[in-house]
């Protein structure tokens, strides 16, 4: 056996015929006595070397066939593998069939993390089987290593099963310590790509992933590239270290690794996250060759289409790309190709076109190849659905509609340049809407027409509305046509207020947009001071803190909460830090607190939002996690629980309280400052039913620990709310039931 393995590791199987007689004799005076282990490393083996008719094979595979039941689990494992692969003789059915039923007897019992990966790797398309291996993975997943939780991940990804709360717990505990030291460059590029083919959108995973290779200044190959730039792409993970490290890379492949797919991954990337170096956005020009245009005018003109507009999208588009799209019998070649064509995939190849006719005409200004005609819509009898799926946009429409006469709105509508809107209106310089057909009118004067453009979208990863490349394009050309653009974000607008407070938010919204259109914007918030009154304003020793508690000063819908920072942070830091996502309109750290925290407050809640989503920050060397100001509105959807005897880990109560009441906003444990023991958490539901239905009942039992629940209203809100159901009790009840009261 010794032999043949040599001969196995040489990659030659053939076995010479003297050495093969040997083995032979040897195998059949021994099989009996073999201890289990030989005989089934004997046997898988010699199935690689005799026929399947010798007596041989007939003998060591009844002799394992009785044993089988007694093998180890991998061992029975490589049983199984074997045999499915040889299926000649009427005992190796039998073995395959019968090295299953053990392995799926064992799976709902396994106690090795080994055990079940390399169960996962075999029966990732037996879909029971596979189920109750997920399921073991619940058990054992605190008893793996990282590289067996990457491998779970990656069976996931590849098998195509999107388990979300099995993810959940494999990502907290691959990444609770930080980046683990045992994954690789390609483990993080798989773990990325895992996250894209599974639309799981775990922030810190993909942030650990990312960083890591930025830090670590890790070489990345034309694979690794190509890998980050599609998976990326498809999440829109618009972080600028990472896209810079990829640009990076990518600009120093020689040119003869870069293939046109990975030159095509690139540029759609670029339009999907809205970035661009503008190193690479003038190599674009060299790499989008003629022949590579030409190749794919003939054999893949959608593709070309899609290159083309995403070049168009974030400005690197030369005058012959463009030309290559908008000849007349580009669109002609385009549907000649497509068999089957729907509706829906004309519209949006049409307005595809009818972009990149636009930057042709705004952008291009040296251009002068063929362009669209103009009635290129009536031609192809282009026609808008009805929007379906964007509540938020609906109610924006009702309120308009509130605001004014119906002749003063008109909703969704396609431009000339090929973008939809969901509302055009006419307004003066007030901010006043008008009639539609007053701005045509002489003698009217200071009238300027609108765009109302809904961003209701959620970004994959950073869970907020981030314009696109498509809509930041739209943007531009309708204010180089003369229009407003009013950008609606739906974290921006309370859908769900009262038609007045929809009113009010909708109308100042609108005369923000008229003011900043008009005069451009308002410094009074360039300074990042608070607007307070000097005496207000204490100062302590160092000259940069303020001994401040309360945070009723801030707008909790545009503040945010830092904690734990270290003490060489200062406001200077914070506010330098915050600065990237918007003006600081006030900062400061609370000295009174038991840890050092800090409060930012910010001029608009989309820059607030846009912090929060770029968790954790690196502040004074260590990485911290902030937090939304927590409102009266979240306070009623939150629960605060504390453990009676031992306390309960994170993942555990997101899982539990997520499958019996509903979608889980945070979770925060609470964890004291010196031992570093967990003394309460805090859980915000999406809804505030939830929040009620989990306090409803005071105990809840996790993994055989209790827990005690209580609502995290404010007194003065319970109080309220018991008053409102005392009054409407008031009424005397029937006299039955104050019959059975008195009984009872």
């Amino acid at each position: 056996m010794e032999e043949w393995r040599t001969y196995k590791k040489q990659g030659d199987f053939r076995v010479p015929d003297d050495k093969l007689m040997s083995l032979r004799s040897i195998l059949l005076n021994n099989a009996p006595h073999m201890s289990l282990n030989y005989l089934a490393k004997a046997t898988l083996a010699a199935v690689n070397l005799f026929p399947a008719n010798e007596l041989v094979i007939e003998k060591l595979e009844t002799h394992l066939l009785s044993q089988l039941s007694n093998l180890p689990t991998l061992m029975l494992l490589q049983v199984y593998r074997t045999y499915a692969d040889f299926t000649e003789s009427d005992m190796r059915p039998q073995l395959y069939e019968e090295s299953y039923k053990l392995l799926s007897e064992r799976a709902g019992k396994i106690e090795l993390p080994s055990e079940v990966v390399s169960l996962m790797y075999t029966f990732a398309n037996d879909a029971e089987l596979f189920k109750i291996l997920e399921n073991r993975v619940f058990a054992l997943a605190e008893k793996m290593t990282e590289k067996q939780l990457y491998r779970v991940i990656y069976i996931l990804a590849k098998s195509g099963r999107r388990h979300t709360e099995l993810l959940e717990i494999l990502a907290f505990y691959l990444t609770s310590k930080g980046w683990p030291p045992s994954l690789e460059t390609r483990h993080a590029v798989n773990l990325i790509y895992a996250c894209c083919v599974l639309s799981f959108t775990d922030q810190k995973l993909i942030h650990r992933a990312t960083s890591h290779i930025v830090k670590c200044n890790l070489d990345l190959n034309d694979k690794h590239v190509t890998s980050l730039f599609k998976s990326l792409g498809i999440l829109r993970w618009n972080r600028k270290p990472i896209l810079d490290k990829m640009y990076e890379t990518f600009a120093k492949l020689k040119k003869d690794d870069v293939q046109d797919k990975l030159v095509e991954n690139a540029i759609r990337t670029a339009a999907n996250v809205n970035y661009l170096p503008e190193r690479a956005r003038k190599m674009f020009f060299s790499l989008v060759t003629p022949s590579m245009v030409a190749e794919m005018t003939q054999n893949r003109p959608s593709e070309l289409l899609d290159i083309v507009w995403s070049l168009v999208t974030v400005r690197a588009a030369s005058s012959k790309v463009v030309e290559s799209v908008l000849k007349p019998d580009f669109f002609e070649q385009l549907t000649a190709k497509a068999k089957g064509l729907e509706q829906s995939q004309k519209l949006a190849w049409c307005l595809k076109l009818m972009n990149i006719n636009a930057a042709a005409e705004l952008q291009l200004l040296l251009y002068n190849g063929p362009r669209l005609p103009e009635d290129f819509t009536e031609q192809q009898g282009i026609q808008l659905p009805a929007p379906k799926n964007r509540p938020t946009a609906e109610i924006v429409l009702k309120t308009l509609s509130s605001i004014a006469p119906k002749d003063y709105v008109r909703s969704n509508i396609l431009t000339k340049d090929g973008f939809i809107l969901d509302a055009e209106i006419v307004v003066n310089e007030v901010g006043k809407l008008q009639h539609l057909d007053s701005i045509n009118s002489p003698g009217e004067k200071e009238l300027y027409r609108m765009a109302v453009k809904v961003l209701e979208f959620s970004d994959l990863t950073l869970g907020h509305s981030i314009p696109t490349s498509l809509h930041t394009m739209a943007k531009i050309f309708l204010e180089l046509r003369g229009c407003i653009v009013l950008m609606i974000h739906h974290t921006d607008f309370d859908a769900g207020a009262n038609l007045v407070n929809r009113v009010l938010a909708l109308e100042k919204m609108i005369k923000a947009a008229v003011t900043y259109w008009r005069e451009g914007p308002s410094d009074d918030l360039e300074s990042g001071d608070m607007i307070a009154e000097e005496n207000e304003l204490e100062k302590t020793k160092n000259g940069d803190e303020t001994p401040r508690t309360k945070t009723n000063r801030i707008d909790q819908r545009l503040g945010i909460f830092v904690p734990d920072i270290s003490k060489d942070t200062t406001v200077d830091i914070l506010k330098q830090h915050f600065g990237q996502w918007g003006a600081v309109t006030d900062c400061f750290i609370d000295l009174k607190s038991a840890k050092r925290s800090a409060f930012v407050s910010y001029s608009t809640e989309n820059s607030a939002t846009q912090a929060l989503a770029h968790n954790p920050h690196n502040l004074g060397g260590q990485d911290v996690t902030t937090y939304r100001i927590l409102s009266e509105a979240d306070k009623r959807r939150g629960i605060g629980i504390t453990w009676l005897k031992e306390p309960v880990e994170e993942w555990k109560l997101k899982v539990y309280f997520k499958s019996r009441f509903g979608v889980i906003e945070s979770v925060k444990i609470i964890t004291h400052e010196k031992t570093g023991e967990k003394l309460r958490a805090y859980i915000v539901f999406k809804k505030q039913k939830a929040a009620d239905q989990a306090c409803w009942r005071r105990l809840h039992s996790i993994d055989g620990k209790i827990v005690k629940c209580r609502s995290m209203k404010t007194a003065k809100l319970q109080n309220k709310q018991r008053e409102v159901a005392s009054s409407d009790h008031e009424s005397d009840p029937p006299s039955e039931v104050q019959d059975q009261a008195q009984s009872i």
